[in-house]
């Protein structure tokens, strides 16, 4: 991530405001997350909007998967929040999808280079994939788990 000189200011505050903490886990600086906000405010007035966006929705599934660090991805996401027009800026760019080809540059972006199919009727989402509204909302994703374990256990004969 901090090799692209294309990057926006947002996040390359944020990545120098990462610190690894003893356990191997990332962590904020002290004053870490205001200096994200301030950055993303000043990129969210700009051209590079979008790509801010983008970097920091990466960067909270980068934190929560491969980092194993969900405590700085829920500080992030909630100094998004915390940003005047931030989490309305989500909506317009991922949430209101429509048409196939802005369908296919949003998978691009995540760095998919399967083809997109449609999903299957009554197929679950695939293991460890985190939904969008989950960043945003991550009661909404813990709510659904329960509701889908509660289903097994019913269909299993143990609810």
């Amino acid at each position: 991530m901090m090799g692209n000189v294309t990057a926006t200011t947002t996040r390359r505050v944020a990545v120098r405001q990462l610190k690894a903490d003893a356990d191997g886990t990332l962590g904020w600086r002290p004053g870490g997350l205001d200096q994200v906000k301030k950055a993303l405010a000043a990129d969210l007035m700009g051209p590079k909007s979008g790509a801010a966006i983008d970097d920091l929705l990466k960067l909270m599934v980068v934190l929560r998967g491969r980092r194993n660090s969900p405590e700085a991805a829920a500080g992030l996401q909630d100094a998004l929040r915390g940003v005047p027009g931030a989490v309305a800026a989500v909506r317009r760019r991922h949430l209101a999808l429509g048409g196939l080809d802005q369908q296919r540059t949003f998978a691009q972006r995540e760095g998919r280079d399967r083809a997109m199919r449609a999903p299957l009727t009554n197929t679950e989402a695939p293991e460890g994939s985190l939904p969008l509204k989950s960043l945003l909302d991550p009661g909404r994703r813990d709510r659904a788990q329960e509701i889908a374990r509660r289903r097994k256990e019913i269909q299993d004969g143990r609810g």
